[in-house]
């Protein structure tokens, strides 16, 4: 790997949504993508939920993944943990984090809500580096090939019970607006401020040539990116 710009990339910050890539990264590891998840009254009001999802809901797992990652959707992250538990899932999700070498990574919620928004202790906020979280997205993209797919997407249908609901819009404004940017991950909470993770494409004859660019705690993440690109 090259890296070609950096700055403070092993200074430990709070991850806001970007919490959700290894979120999915457990989902599709331990579950079946057709397995069907009961959407509970916990996880509908999940705080700075979008509301895409009502209580009484049932979807499967590949129906609530495009959900977390487009929409960065709370409520779908939250639903995803209950197959197993809440805890069982953040053991997965920070054994996931050593397996993976990402030494300056811990995870305390599968959404990435600032502790407040759920009366956790202050110190309990979700946190990684730059360094990591560009090691964790090339897993995805070199381990999940759908991954890519999912991302990569500016709008996605939202299907319940066979019906079209609504359009679910992707907050990463630069998908369509840079052709070369194929996908990312965004997070926004009041003690992460903006964060962005996006993955440039280098190269349109080989598959495998990707540039990963990460920013957190940014005031203006979208246009850092730009002038990063």
């Amino acid at each position: 790997d090259t890296v070609l710009l950096e700055k403070n990339s092993s200074s430990e910050l709070p991850l806001a949504s970007v919490t959700k890539l290894m979120t999915y990264s457990v989902a599709s590891e331990f579950y079946k993508n057709e397995q069907d998840i009961v959407i509970t009254k916990e996880a509908a009001q999940q705080a700075n939920t979008l509301n895409a999802l009502l209580e009484g809901d049932t979807l499967r797992v590949n129906e609530l993944i495009p959900i977390m990652l487009i929409e960065s959707s709370n409520d779908a992250a939250f639903a995803l943990t209950k197959v197993i538990g809440e805890e069982g899932f953040l053991d997965l999700m920070n054994f996931k984090a050593k397996e993976l070498g990402l030494t300056n990574t811990r995870f305390y919620n599968p959404t990435g809500v600032d502790p407040e928004a759920r009366n956790m202790p202050q110190d309990q906020i979700n946190y990684s580096t730059a360094i990591d979280i560009a090691k964790l997205t090339k897993n995805l993209i070199f381990n999940q090939p759908e991954f890519l797919d999912i991302v990569s997407k500016k709008e996605y249908p939202l299907y319940k019970e066979g019906k079209m609901v609504s359009v679910l819009k992707n907050t990463n404004e630069l998908i369509g607006e840079i052709p070369e940017i194929v996908g990312g991950k965004t997070g926004t909470t009041d003690r992460a401020g903006e964060c962005l993770m996006v993955i440039m494409k280098l190269n349109e004859s080989n598959e495998g040539e990707y540039a990963i660019g990460v920013i957190l705690n940014s005031k203006d993440r979208f246009n850092d990116m730009r002038t990063l690109f």
